[in-house]
């Protein structure tokens, strides 16, 4: 079912010093930008959402981090892990075959969707869901 992980995604209160933080390590930014629409907002499961994003990667890993600064709605410092705009790691993207067959197995052993699946501006077809304890997971067909 799994193919491997793309990326870990981590929610920060500053994106320029997470980022920094991350080239410390030997991570490299390889793309920025802002996100919004209505693809974001279904994706999430929030409303009207405005993100700054920063992708980066090591160059020995197929592991990526994905820094997202929530600006609209501002994240918030919480022991909650529920919310996909809390600070801190909110999710683990799985690389999937058959986004539909898979979210299918998921939702039937337990798993509930944020959405049904979504086709991002860059033909990704993706999906969040709440995991056990309310760990959110990404499905990503590419």
């Amino acid at each position: 079912m799994i193919l491997g992980i793309h990326h870990i995604n981590i929610v920060v209160s500053n994106l320029k010093k997470a980022a920094d933080f991350f080239e410390i390590l030997g991570f490299c930014v390889f793309e920025e930008k802002e996100l919004s629409g209505a693809w974001i907002d279904k994706i999430t499961g929030l409303k009207n959402v405005k993100v700054r994003y920063a992708a980066l990667k090591c160059s020995d890993s197929p592991v990526g981090i994905e820094l997202l600064q929530y600006l609209n709605p501002t994240g918030e410092n919480c022991t909650s892990i529920s919310k996909a705009s809390s600070v801190g790691i909110r999710h683990i993207a799985f690389k999937v075959e058959n986004i539909e067959e898979d979210t299918e197995k998921l939702e039937n052993h337990g798993a509930v969707l944020f959405s049904p699946i979504q086709t991002n501006p860059c033909g990704k077809k993706m999906v969040y869901l709440k995991g056990p304890d309310g760990i959110i997971l990404e499905l990503a067909e590419f």
